[in-house]
């Protein structure tokens, strides 16, 4: 007997989730960068984290790779790996800043867009006009799938943020991957498969009982 499933349709675990049945609105996911307000408190977040980043790095790279014991030579190492980190991660941010203001709703784009500073900076600082694709294709999807899962809603942390599942506890909440639990967005497998997907699940609902 075949099955009349429409090609798009999700397949809800939890229906919580619906939009239909909630009864406390389920909070909208934010962009790390916009929570910290003004662009220069971004510049500064990004401007730490790459020192912190290159300095790990180098660091390890001293340390374990080019054991170098020499105090000298070992600062002019630990500059020479940090500098283009702090260029890359605060050319990043501007970048993004950039775009955002120019083109407010493509922030997907904008975020994957903005990658190419720091693939720019790699190949220049490396000498490598020919890494530049190589390092793009590595942190442009790692961009839009951050975006995107901030635009879709996701929840990147372990257990679920939605008000209208079980509380009481994190042993009393249900984890799933990034919070979806409908299947959806990229991997999204009733695109991939078409009417062979999983039917509707028409189970119960925490936030309202049927009567």
């Amino acid at each position: 007997m075949s099955r009349n499933i429409p090609l798009l349709q999700n397949y809800d675990i939890y229906r919580g989730s619906q939009k239909d049945l909630v009864e406390k609105p389920i909070p909208q996911a934010e962009h790390y960068l916009d929570t910290l307000g003004s662009f220069e408190a971004r510049m500064k977040h990004a401007t730490i984290f790459g020192i912190k980043l290159g300095l790990l790095g180098s660091l390890l790279d001293v340390a374990y790779h080019t054991k170098i014991r020499d105090i000298r030579a070992a600062s002019l190492r630990i500059a020479f790996l940090t500098t283009p980190v702090v260029f890359s991660t605060t050319g990043y941010v501007a970048a993004l800043e950039i775009a955002n203001k120019l083109s407010p709703d493509t922030k997907v784009r904008n975020y994957t867009l903005s990658t190419v500073i720091p693939a720019a900076v790699y190949s220049t600082w490396r000498r490598r006009p020919h890494a530049f694709p190589k390092v793009l294709v590595a942190l442009g999807p790692l961009a839009m799938f951050y975006s995107n899962g901030v635009e879709e809603n996701w929840n990147f942390g372990l257990y679920s943020t939605n008000p209208n599942e079980p509380a009481g506890g994190s042993i009393y909440k249900p984890i799933s991957w990034l919070d979806q639990h409908e299947i959806k967005s990229f991997a999204r497998t009733d695109l991939i498969y078409g009417k062979t997907s999983m039917q509707k699940d028409p189970g119960p609902s925490y936030a309202k009982w049927e009567q």
